[in-house]
């Protein structure tokens, strides 16, 4: 089991923060620095750790599903709280510039291979109560960072193009209308990876590896 500690930088012993435990992964402050925030797996029920214990080892795929649950921890209480998500599996997820609100990636299928299925693009307040739906994408992104423009804040994400552009690209997508528009139609490579500039909203940094396709 993972669990979230703190530590001072000028060193000394860490502290728990909170009782949050289990399979954590993809830690994220807030940008205010007051909450962090995590993806946790879903603890198996009662039951199948039962069949587990009694070495069952009869699966039916999906058939009890664990999703990705999006959890929030206050950085001083250790309280947490989860963001709504539904029967849905978490792949990414970010925090806004302003801090008031986190946009997660969701995929139909499970398994690891699920994001090269549809997906579909959230958008959620802080509180994490009823989350709305941005777009849905012939891939499940992994890879999002808020940007400002002039009409507005955006999404950029990292994905293909599916047969129409096999390479890993960057795309915008506008929160207010969910239109998609790939940022890079001509460049011969792929998008490796991607962030947000706090210092720089209307940009984003981008790691590429030209010539390389999937």
């Amino acid at each position: 089991k993972s669990q979230i500690f703190l530590i001072d930088m000028d060193g000394g012993e860490a502290t728990a923060l909170g009782k949050l435990t289990g399979a954590l992964s993809n830690l994220q402050w807030s940008r205010d620095g007051s909450e962090l925030s995590v993806l946790r797996r879903q603890h198996q029920t009662k039951k199948r750790k039962k069949r587990n214990d009694k070495r069952d080892d009869a699966i039916v795929v999906d058939g009890e599903p664990r999703y990705n649950r999006l959890t929030i921890v206050d950085a001083k209480s250790g309280e947490s709280r989860k963001v709504d998500s539904g029967d849905r599996e978490i792949w990414d997820y970010t925090w806004s510039l302003d801090g008031s609100q986190l946009a997660y990636s969701t995929a139909e299928a499970l398994g690891e291979d699920s994001p090269l299925s549809r997906g579909d693009l959230w958008l959620v307040g802080r509180e994490g109560k009823d989350p709305r739906h941005v777009a849905q994408l012939n891939e499940t992104p992994v890879g999002l960072a808020f940007v400002e423009r002039s009409n507005g804040p955006a999404l950029a994400i990292r994905k293909s193009g599916y047969r129409e552009h096999p390479a890993v690209s960057v795309y915008l997508v506008d929160l207010a209308t969910g239109n998609v528009t790939d940022l890079l139609p001509e460049f011969p490579g792929n998008v490796d990876w991607l962030a947000a500039l706090p210092k720089s909203p209307g940009a984003i940094a981008i790691q590429t590896a030209e010539g390389v396709h999937t």
